[in-house]
């Protein structure tokens, strides 16, 4: 029974100090930079920047449902389909040091074609290492304007 007791008081403290760490400091800054570099590097076609940027079991669920993985990823960005990306962050949230939830929006086009998309995100980072990387992304169309 004292073992239950301290367990639970355990897992207590734990549940009560993961909570998110709302940060208007270098730590936010320093990923506001990172997930803005998200946007950059897809236009540049930096599969390199990306393969970086991305951790090794991503998962990128797209606004139409698609599943894409690292693999995915990567071949999206060599492809070299967006014309234009633009991006702002909306809040980040720190759970403990090395976790961080980005929520945000993007508005861009595609090359070659008469598309745009505007679209809301959920991203996932994780400090591995003393550097940021993108385990999860989420993204759905944004509600539409009224005219």
């Amino acid at each position: 029974m004292k073992q239950m007791l301290t367990g639970l008081a355990l897992l207590a403290s734990v549940v009560v100090g993961a909570g998110p760490v709302l940060a208007g400091d270098a730590k936010d800054d320093a990923l506001r930079a990172v997930d803005k570099g998200w946007g950059t590097a897809y236009v540049a076609c930096d599969v390199k920047a990306w393969d970086t940027l991305l951790g090794k079991d991503v998962v990128f669920i797209h606004n139409n449902g698609m599943i894409d993985d690292k693999a995915k990823q990567l071949a999206s960005v060599k492809a070299c389909m967006i014309g234009s990306l633009q991006s702002a962050v909306s809040s980040v949230r720190f759970y403990g040091d090395n976790t961080a939830v980005v929520l945000g929006n993007m508005q861009g086009t595609l090359k070659g074609r008469d598309f745009r998309f505007d679209l809301l995100y959920t991203r996932v980072y994780v400090k591995q290492g003393s550097a940021w990387a993108l385990v999860s992304h989420q993204s759905t169309d944004a509600p539409k304007k009224a005219n």
